[in-house]
């Protein structure tokens, strides 16, 4: 149990850490607010849908300063295509302790620069029904930084208007 500790702590840090940045200027802004909706959820996780809609939404507001509404004009919609749960760990019976939870889907972006779509992915490690919620809402933060990453480079392409 103390090293499944140790081990969330590192992820924890890990992701803090990769989700500094260093710029001399800003993000470039939307120019309009952004709603984060989830059209469809093909998992049988079912946490996960409310932790990647606002793991996503604070990583959007945090990391690129946009405003988040959900009223908003511009429409990040999210889709949970897949579920992969694996044993990657056993006692000495063979017996699993520790799994494996990948979480993946679609993003598109619907605003007045137009729509873009990507994929993205977050991974999370359980060792029981204990840990699981925590898991699979770290892994809809690593989701959401992938997310708010992408489209950091995706809107630093666009020409000024």
């Amino acid at each position: 149990m103390m090293r499944f500790l140790f081990v969330l702590v590192a992820l924890c840090l890990l992701i803090t850490l990769s989700s500094c940045s260093y710029r001399l200027a800003g993000v470039k802004p939307l120019g309009e607010p952004v709603r984060v909706v989830i059209t469809s959820n093909a998992t049988n996780v079912v946490r996960s849908q409310g932790y990647l809609q606002k793991e996503v939404a604070a990583a959007i507001e945090s990391k690129l300063g946009w405003n988040v509404n959900p009223a908003g004009s511009a429409k990040l919609s999210l889709t949970i295509d897949e579920e992969v749960i694996q044993a990657i760990g056993s006692d000495s019976r063979g017996i699993a302790t520790r799994w494996n939870i990948t979480i993946s889907g679609n993003v598109m972006l619907t605003s007045k620069h137009g729509s873009v779509i990507n994929q993205w992915s977050g991974i999370c490690y359980s060792a029981g029904l204990n840990d699981e919620a925590a898991a699979i809402e770290l892994a809809a933060n690593s989701a959401g930084l992938q997310i708010a990453t992408w489209l950091e480079g995706w809107i630093e392409s666009q020409p000024v208007q």
